[in-house]
């Protein structure tokens, strides 16, 4: 009705975030299935593929909402500059502050939360964005402010976007960061009766950490004593994870 590429980017990005919600939610419940003959780790790295989805998607909609700001911004598209433009305004932003209330209680709880709580507070920036753009125009500025936030829309997309890739990106490839891998270590060196740490490989599965190492302990430990320092081992691992 008001012409606003400010809120009508907004709109396209809440459906675009609602069809991605659906993936994530079919990736997770898929990631939840148990370990099987062809998935000995269990179906953990299907989940990050939803956010790998969810985040190509929302660049492909910055793109398109950055092309279409800027001819806007060329060719000075008028606007309707009714109140109406608040009121849907106003709505969007009283179910963004619902999403991210119920979300961000449960960001530590897995990967797929954690993106859809990125999803919700791109959604709040974005709607906020669209209030300032219109808002703008409708007290008189010129009509290209619309488009103009419309193009800052876009930029906030593809940074939280390339954000999302990356971290599910990371998790398919089986990255681990650094200081994981070196409090692991620290952990099963501090092990009384450890006397060597090697081949020590970590990495995340969903909401799991897998480690594996080989130790060296004194030849003259028995069988029963070194079987309890590999128990003491797990215990300390699982304190940390």
């Amino acid at each position: 009705v008001t012409n606003s590429l400010a809120i009508l980017g907004d709109a396209a990005h809440a459906i675009f975030d609602s069809v991605t919600t659906f993936i994530l939610l079919v990736t997770t419940k898929l990631s939840l299935k148990p370990p099987d003959d062809e998935h000995l780790y269990g179906h953990g790295k299907i989940e990050p593929i939803g956010g790998l989805i969810g985040g190509v998607s929302l660049i492909g909609l910055a793109a398109f909402l950055m092309i279409e700001a800027g001819l806007r911004i060329y060719s000075n598209v008028a606007m309707e500059h009714l109140p109406i433009g608040f009121w849907a305004i106003g709505y969007t932003l009283a179910v963004d502050f619902f999403r991210i209330g119920t979300l961000w209680g449960e960001v530590q709880s897995s990967p797929t939360v954690k993106a859809s709580l990125y999803h919700a507070l791109s959604d709040f920036a974005s709607t906020i964005i669209a209030l300032l753009g219109f808002g703008l125009t409708y007290i008189g500025f010129d009509d290209r402010a619309d488009s103009i936030a419309s193009a800052v829309l876009g930029a906030l997309l593809i940074y939280l976007s390339a954000r999302l890739i990356f971290s599910s990106g990371s998790e398919l490839s089986d990255a681990i960061s650094t200081s994981v891998v070196t409090e692991i270590r620290r952990q099963i060196l501090r092990t009384p009766g450890v006397a060597v740490c090697k081949e020590l490989k970590v990495r995340k599965v969903g909401a799991q950490t897998y480690v594996e190492s080989t130790i060296c302990v004194p030849s003259s430990m028995g069988l029963a004593e070194a079987h309890d320092v590999a128990s003491k081992i797990e215990s300390s691992i699982n304190r940390l994870y």
